[in-house]
């Protein structure tokens, strides 16, 4: 039983540090950024949510980025841009 429970306790670790890092990226360029709502539309009109600590004035329209994103509650959270 112990066996049993030491595999299962590993493999819900596993799932949760796999999960930690499932942060995707996207890059293009800037089609539209709302300083209001904290959005930013890239040029294939995928639409990003600036999170807390991206600075959204370094980010203007017609600028290509990069983002590295992380998906909460359906909508892609941007935790880190990058400006080329």
């Amino acid at each position: 039983m112990l066996k049993r429970l030491v595999a299962v306790s590993a493999l819900a670790l596993t799932l949760a540090t796999g999960a930690a890092f499932a942060a995707e990226m996207a890059s293009g360029t800037v089609a539209q950024v709302n300083a209001d709502t904290r959005e930013v539309t890239l040029d294939n009109g995928q639409v990003f949510v600036l999170g807390e600590s991206v600075d959204a004035a370094a980010i203007a329209a017609g600028a290509t980025v990069e983002l590295t994103y992380d998906m909460v509650d359906g909508k892609m959270v941007v935790t880190e841009a990058t400006v080329k």
